[in-house]
């Protein structure tokens, strides 16, 4: 049971990057190439989530803080703490 599941996992994970390779279309390139196109397509997603995880949450609440500001639903304050009248 356990072994037909990680089968079927270890195909789809080859599939997955059998699709990868043929939409990229680095299957035409040569190995080292292809090595260097994945390390540098590794990074380029690595560090867009790491932005995304670190600084996304910080934006989004700013420029909610601004739009409820804009609305007139309460007051803008840059520490992101309304103030009472």
């Amino acid at each position: 049971m356990v072994l037909s599941l990680w089968k079927r996992f270890s195909d789809y994970v080859r599939y997955c990057y059998f699709h990868y390779t043929l939409v990229t279309t680095i299957v035409m390139l040569e190995p080292v190439e292809r090595y260097a196109f994945n390390a540098f397509f590794t990074l380029f997603v690595s560090l867009f989530l790491y932005t995304s995880i670190i600084y996304l949450p910080g934006h989004l609440t700013m420029m909610c803080n601004f739009l409820m500001h804009v609305s007139g639903s309460r007051p803008y304050d840059t520490s992101g703490k309304t103030i009472s009248n």
